[in-house]
């Protein structure tokens, strides 16, 4: 098994909605919901103030999460198939956004975060889940990033007080890996 599927599987146990602290009336976009499960968590906590899009540029998982809330009384969520880097939401839109994971797997992430604070309402905020290799060189560098550079790339996209607001530590098969969760603010002004 590759070591990428290995670190995919740990996704799963992310919990990156406990980052987000999604307030009443807020408009939330999980950018990568991949089967939606936080998308569905952070609507089933807003219920009827707030609205939650789950957004993911795989379309079977797009489905595979519209079928799961097809039984559930939830008038708050909506899940789009899209790519990242070409966001289809108007300007300051958002919130709140988050990115897990596999954000991180684009050719040009400072597009992607450009977009991202694009569609951010002035003072809203875009939390990540990022993975972070820590001295392993058989993946491609381009998927993964030092803490250091995500904050450059977010910084040079126009986010302002940036921080690591935690970090948890694996070892896959003698490669350590880190997970950053980094929270950045669109300026208010």
């Amino acid at each position: 098994m590759f070591l990428i599927d290995e670190i995919d599987k740990l996704k799963k146990n992310t919990q990156i909605n406990k980052y987000v602290n999604f307030s009443p009336g807020e408009y939330y976009l999980d950018l990568d919901c991949g089967r939606g499960d936080s998308s569905i968590d952070a609507a089933v906590s807003a219920r009827t103030s707030g609205f939650v899009v789950g957004f993911d540029n795989k379309k079977k998982l797009i489905d595979d999460a519209s079928k799961k809330i097809n039984n559930m009384e939830l008038g708050n969520i909506l899940f789009m198939y899209g790519e990242k880097d070409k966001l289809i939401f108007w300007n300051e839109f958002f919130d709140v956004v988050s990115g897990n994971w596999n954000i991180c797997r684009v050719n040009n992430m400072i597009k992607v975060f450009g977009e991202v604070y694009r569609v951010l309402k002035k003072g809203g905020r875009f939390i990540l889940a990022i993975p972070v290799l820590n001295g392993h060189k058989l993946i491609e560098k381009k998927y993964f990033y030092t803490k250091n550079e995500y904050m450059l790339l977010l910084e040079r996209s126009g986010f302002n007080d940036i921080e690591a607001i935690d970090e948890k530590i694996y070892n896959i098969r003698e490669v350590n890996l880190s997970l950053i969760f980094l929270r950045a603010w669109k300026k208010s002004r």
